[in-house]
């Protein structure tokens, strides 16, 4: 350890330093000689002036041993103070090197009223405000401001010792679920003493640690120690993200109930804003030097099984190469993103909305297609958590929010007006420009705004009340219509989510798939379309795939309908003919319904045969 060195070399000049204050040239031993000298001096000096009278009555060998004694013990007090003044600074020497070899708790004995017990005090006075100030910079440099946990430059450098002694260990990834609800409907201040919460449980419960005893790898001095780690550290990654180092543990079984803690810990209800809170999380676990020796790998290696976890919702997931291949498609599948963006490759289809009332199309919605040159038609389910992760999901947005715009103009210069709704991104609603660019794209265009409508969901209108109660105000005076996309599982408070000026809630395909087989569902679509129409918004249902959907949802008064019960997305020029073939099967199908409701009456051929 560089530390060590450095101890080794304070202490060799601590003995040099010592050596050359012993004998002769030590402080009491030459205050001593020098008192004994003037004493000397000064006695022969008297004896010369006073010799005679001395002699007179005292005898030679007694005032000689009465000078010797008088001289000797005025040199044996002066070596005594200035040994006791030797020791006191002696002491403070001690102490400074103890500060150099960074003990920086180390005791300065010094008691003395004297000027060295004052530079004493001012020395305990420098230790104090070197040692604050010391752990001041400890902290900003390798704590995280927000929870105290170590930061990720401390869990880098602890991997790096433990690859550097080619020590096994495991690195265990850990992505909270729910933290983003809390956030949405509480505000970020609740959002940041939840983190801290869950930091310090996971370090006391789910590893029975302070988090000052966690291994931090750094000297008094705050400098990275290169040893390998002797303990555990818990590290804050990124916003709601969390990396566990257990040096030494590999074997499955003890990873495993390492990971059953960390659950078991989140599960033990928060308390924010008065109500009580319980998160869960997914955990990606990789292992050195099964997996991995570098340390940047093996970090990327467990966030690929935290997302593996995700995915195929486990609880937690040890990583794989096969991981390892699905990633590196994934980033080939970003690239290719990329360039189909930047060639205006994306297409839009469009699915209809139809009132079930007339059977007429009274709208679409605009969804994006990516075809692909060799692997096909790719689903959103598919580009959309890439575009997120990459940061595309901008410019996906407002190549959609362009096309879908320029295709509801087309309608309308060609006598067909159709209301188009488009999806907007997180990343759009965020931009302080984007109603500004939206109006201007729809100005652009030509498209009259009634026929369009944005869907936002609800953790976007919530994550930031008056900016979002502003922009849409700003597209509601300009004639843009506005929809609530996946209503109902959202996190939200209600009676603030009313105060926005939306007119149409879409009811989420997850609630709709619960008709006819989970009651519970039934009661909260009901509540939602009571809701609704006592509000006064338009309510459309997502994802109707039956008959009996279409039939439950007619009966408890929601008209709109979507789905793959009437259509699947299909291209702009496709939507006519639907439309025209649609309109026929509606009209047949409600003179069909209207024929079985009307009372039979006896034909006139049936009459005639009678009489």
């Amino acid at each position: 350890m560089s530390m060590n060195g450095a101890e080794v070399s304070y202490a060799s000049e601590s003995s040099v330093r010592v050596i050359k204050g012993k004998g002769i040239n030590s402080a009491p031993t030459r205050f001593g000689l020098l008192s004994l000298g003037l004493g000397v001096v000064c006695g022969l000096g008297q004896a010369l002036i006073w010799q005679e009278e001395v002699l007179e009555h005292t005898p030679l060998i007694v005032a000689l041993l009465a000078f010797v004694l008088i001289v000797l013990i005025q040199a044996a007090v002066t070596y005594f103070a200035a040994r006791q003044m030797a020791r006191n600074i002696k002491a403070l020497q001690d102490s400074t090197e103890a500060l150099a070899a960074g003990n920086l708790d180390a005791p300065i004995n010094v008691e003395c009223s004297c000027e060295v017990g004052t530079l004493a005090d001012s020395f305990r006075h420098l230790v104090g405000r070197l040692n604050a100030n010391l752990r001041r910079k400890n902290m900003i440099a390798h704590s995280d401001a927000l929870t105290g946990l170590p930061n990720r430059a401390v869990l880098t450098h602890l991997l790096e010792c433990l690859a550097a002694a080619d020590m096994p260990g495991s690195v265990m990834f850990i992505d909270l679920q729910g933290f983003k609800k809390v956030n949405d409907a509480f505000g970020y201040r609740a959002g940041d003493q939840l983190l801290r919460d869950v930091g310090r449980r996971l370090a006391r419960v789910g590893f029975a640690r302070e988090i000052s005893q966690l291994e931090w790898g750094v000297s008094n001095f705050g400098e990275f120690e290169r040893r390998p780690p002797a303990d555990l550290t818990l590290a804050r990654f990124a916003a709601d993200q969390f990396v566990v180092l257990l040096p030494g543990v590999v074997d499955v079984d003890h990873c495993e109930r390492h990971a059953k803690g960390v659950l078991q810990a989140l599960t033990l209800p928060f308390d924010i804003a008065g109500t009580e809170f319980t998160l869960s999380a997914h955990l990606g676990i990789a292992r050195v030097p099964i997996d991995s020796r570098d340390p940047s790998e093996i970090l990327y290696f467990a966030d690929l099984a935290m997302v593996a976890a995700k995915t195929e919702r486990k609880p937690w997931r040890f990583f794989c190469s096969a991981l390892s291949d699905g990633a590196i498609d994934r980033s080939r599948l970003e690239s290719e993103l990329r360039q189909a963006l930047e060639h205006g490759d994306i297409e839009l289809h469009y699915q209809p909305q139809v009132d079930i009332r007339t059977g007429r199309l009274c709208g679409v919605e605009a969804l994006a297609r990516w075809p692909h040159r060799l692997r096909g038609m790719i689903s959103p389910a598919v580009f959309i958590p890439i575009a997120e992760q990459a940061g595309l999901m901008a410019t996906l947005g407002d190549h959609v929010l362009r096309s879908a715009v320029q295709q509801c103009a087309a309608w309308q210069r060609a006598g067909q007006p159709r209301r188009v709704a488009i999806n907007i991104s997180a990343a759009q609603f965020d931009d302080p420009h984007f109603v500004r660019d939206a109006l201007a794209t729809i100005a652009d265009y030509g498209a009259d705004p009634h026929l369009i409508e944005f869907e936002i969901t609800e953790s976007m209108a919530m994550s930031d009340l008056p900016a979002a109660q502003q922009n849409l105000i700003f597209l509601r005076e300009a004639g843009v219509q506005i929809a609530v996309d996946d209503f109902g599982t959202g996190f939200s408070n209600l009676s603030q989510l009313a105060r926005l000026p939306f007119t149409t809630l879409k009811v989420d395909r997850s609630l709709i798939e619960g008709i006819g087989c989970s009651p519970k569902g039934e009661v909260l679509v009901k509540t939602i379309v009571s809701m609704a129409e006592g509000l006064g918004y338009t309510i459309v249902a997502e994802g109707v795939e039956t008959a009996d959907q279409r039939a439950w949802l007619e009966s408890h008064g929601c008209y709109v309908h979507q789905g793959f019960l009437f259509a699947q997305p299909m291209p702009a020029d496709q939507i006519d003919q639907w439309s025209q073939h649609h309109s026929l099967d509606g009209m047949i199908g409600r003179l069909q319904r209207l024929s079985e409701r009307r009372p039979r009456t006896p034909s006139l051929a049936l009459i005639s045969s009678a009489s």
